[in-house]
């Protein structure tokens, strides 16, 4: 039976707040299971060693594929028990459950701040640029399959492919500046956005109707096999600002901007009253 198969970060995850990921939403119209193997904070590394893992079981599927920042931790830890692990950990260990539950970091800290020091930023965006190739060879071997490929952000290096298989389409509309876009002009920087509520409560980062605007683009590309059609200019523009009380939570819910979540709401309590 097809599926739809996904393999990313927070930018295609299943989330806390109330509401369906884009992928869901697109399985929906397409009348297909989807398979959720993407885990919010999760590295590029994370997600194609997953689908690697996978490899033998795609057929004729849609592989959704969101590549992450360059720079998330990858280690062996991150894969086997905490994926979710490899951005928050750039932040301190303070970021992540306030803390808890986490020895591993305590007792490897020093050498993960030397990792950090230490590592080559330009390899790591090389290697990004040979995930996308990698997935390349993967489409081209997988002709009864359909690879879409949405990265997170532009990691800068970009070495031309000779060819794309048809089954293969990538788009250069880059998800966190979409994400970052939905901000009004005074706030640009996603910082601002969670400065009071410390988390995100949109849904992958997006707003409810940009959620539905890319779940439609994403499947006329499927359809049409092109995906010149997702660009920025399709996207709703400049219109959240940072939610400050809860009241601007609930607001943005009767606007339909957010889905109302129990969870959402309690955060926001806890963290501005």
């Amino acid at each position: 039976m097809k599926h739809i198969k996904v393999y990313g970060d927070s930018f295609a995850a299943k989330t806390l707040a109330e509401g369906l990921c884009w992928p869901e939403l697109l399985g929906q119209q397409l009348d297909l299971p989807v398979v959720m193997n993407a885990v919010t904070g999760s590295s590029t590394e994370y997600a194609i060693k997953r689908l690697i893992l996978d490899i033998d079981n795609i057929k004729d599927d849609i592989v959704i594929f969101v590549s992450s920042t360059p720079g998330r931790l990858h280690f062996k830890h991150q894969h086997d028990n905490r994926p979710e692990t490899a951005s928050q950990y750039l932040h301190g260990v303070t970021a992540v459950d306030n803390g808890k539950d986490h020895r591993w970091y305590y007792q490897n800290k020093s050498h993960i701040e030397w990792w950090l020091v230490n590592s080559d930023n330009e390899i790591n965006r090389i290697n990004h640029e040979a995930y996308l190739h990698l997935l390349r060879s993967i489409a081209r071997s997988k002709p009864d399959s359909t690879f879409i490929v949405l990265p997170n952000s532009d990691h800068k290096i970009h070495v031309g492919a000779v060819d794309d298989p048809q089954n293969f389409l990538i788009t250069q509309t880059y998800l966190n500046r979409v994400s970052q876009n939905e901000l009004v002009a005074e706030f640009p920087e996603y910082q601002d956005w969670i400065r009071y509520s410390k988390l995100d409560f949109r849904i992958n980062h997006l707003s409810n109707p940009n959620l539905r605007i890319l779940t439609n683009l994403v499947f006329d590309a499927i359809k049409s096999g092109d995906m010149s059609n997702i660009t920025y200019d399709k996207f709703d523009t400049y219109f959240l600002s940072p939610l400050t009380s809860v009241d601007d939570y609930l607001r943005y819910v009767e606007l339909g901007y957010l889905s109302y979540s129990p969870w959402a709401q309690r955060e926001l309590i806890k963290h501005t009253g």
